[in-house]
């Protein structure tokens, strides 16, 4: 290490203080073993002593320094103990000791962020891109590298600000509505903090949920990121104004309308430049990349909202390792950013397979013990009469709500009409609702790409 960066990256005045406390202040111990780990101490002899310590206090808090001594003899350690239990420390500063400390951890994590990234370029194992991309992943995990407050004032003071919040607003949901009322009566709405997984079929109507979803996203101005794994850009875009405006997706995608419904469509277009919904078609975005992209826009953007379609198309996940890392991950990113993110998911094609009982299970999922485990919140979506569907049933789709951790389950019976990708319950307030989209509501958003 640079000797001028030696000063900012460690204090041992600090490390030494802080072991003192813990020698000679039994009721800080609880406080100063939750806020730092062994890795925090630059000097290896502080390290081990700390996590002696640590290992002593586990089943005896209150250890004396006789116990500590032998612990650290049979360690090679006793030598520094006679130091550290002499050593001036001020109680008063004990916070802005460990802040001090925490930040000249992360300091050093920076440092050497920096030297891998350099010693990657030289080496060129990977591609700029991936290694361009790590490199900006560990930066952005240091942001997040704080520990949580598990003191109860602070969970008191986090339930009286949500309950404040919960009292001025107008709905009735815990989480962000998809623009299907029933079903965020059912569900409690798409909730932050945790993955959502959307499942079904081949061409069931998973990409159209999550295009009606981001919808309801832009009417309700909530920063969404949608990633496409599938389709590109200009067709999400697409069926976003078929939904929006009612005019059949062919229609739109022919170009085959009328003077009246292009200057609806311009309208449209210019009021969704404004928007805080982004979009991003890359069939190689891999899961380094994605959670790299959630941070960055969650930082700059300040997205609440991840819409991923879908899942089975991220590169590199074809084991059950590769799917648990995966569905893992996005679930505590969802939790660290306290963002909800929704991943469509492809069914199993066993459900073909079934005899009688056609409705979809958790078992169904692909790699199901991974997804059914970290999802918050999992909906099913199916025809019952697929294999020999009647004329008047054709646009009857079913949500199985069959996993809501903060909600209900459930069965609702949705309508999908494919000629403008509009997803909805069929009652009447329901299709005010978008009503209203395709025309003044649009009007207001703060818009879009």
């Amino acid at each position: 290490m640079p000797k001028f960066l030696e000063s900012s990256q460690f204090s041992l005045a600090i490390e030494e203080a802080i072991l003192a406390v813990l020698i000679n202040q039994p009721s800080y111990r609880g406080l100063i073993f939750y806020k730092l780990v062994e890795q925090h101490f630059f000097d290896p002899q502080h390290s081990k002593i700390f996590a002696k310590m640590q290992e002593i206090y586990n089943p005896n808090p209150n250890f004396d320094l006789p116990i500590l001594c032998d612990r650290l003899e049979e360690a090679n350690l006793i030598n520094r103990i006679n130091l550290l239990k002499i050593t001036q420390y001020n109680l008063n500063n004990l916070d802005n000791y460990l802040n001090e400390l925490h930040i000249k951890y992360l300091l050093r994590k920076s440092y050497s962020a920096a030297q891998n990234f350099c010693r990657e370029i030289d080496e060129q194992k990977n591609s700029n891109i991936d290694i361009v991309s790590s490199l900006a992943n560990d930066l952005l995990s240091l942001v997040y590298d704080q520990k949580i407050n598990i003191n109860i004032e602070s969970a008191i003071q986090e339930f009286k600000d949500i309950f404040a919040k919960r009292k001025t607003e107008t709905t009735s949901l815990i989480g962000y509505s998809t623009g299907i009322k029933k079903l965020d009566i059912l569900t409690n709405g798409i909730k932050s903090g945790e993955l959502t997984i959307i499942g079904g079929q081949t061409s069931v109507g998973k990409s159209a949920f999550g295009v009606n979803t981001a919808v309801s996203n832009i009417v309700n101005k909530f920063p969404t990121l949608f990633l496409s794994l599938e389709m590109k850009k200009v067709d999400i875009l697409q069926r976003i104004i078929s939904i929006i405006s009612e005019i059949p997706l062919t229609s739109i995608q022919l170009a085959k309308i009328g003077p009246q419904q292009e200057t609806q469509i311009n309208r449209i277009l210019e009021n969704l430049k404004n928007d805080n919904t982004f979009f991003l078609d890359d069939s190689l975005l891999n899961l380094q990349k994605i959670i790299s992209l959630i941070r960055t826009c969650h930082i700059r953007n300040k997205i609440k909202s991840v819409i991923i379609d879908y899942i089975q198309f991220v590169p590199n996940t074809q084991s059950l390792d590769d799917y648990i890392k995966l569905t893992r991950s996005l679930s505590q990113l969802a939790k660290e950013l306290d963002i909800s993110i929704m991943a469509m998911s492809q069914l199993s094609r066993y459900i073909e397979r079934r005899e009688e009982d056609y409705r979809p299970r958790l078992s169904d999922l692909r790699q199901s013990g991974s997804i059914e485990e970290d999802a918050g919140t999992v909906i099913l979506l199916h025809y019952p009469f697929r294999r020999n569907l009647r004329k008047e049933e054709e646009s009857d789709l079913w949500a199985i709500v069959a996993k809501n951790r903060r909600g209900s389950t459930g069965e609702i019976k949705l309508k999908f009409d494919k000629s403008i990708q509009r997803i909805t319950d069929g009652s009447i307030s329901n299709k005010n609702i978008f009503a209203e989209l395709s025309h003044e509501a649009i009007l207001q958003p703060q818009g879009i790409i």
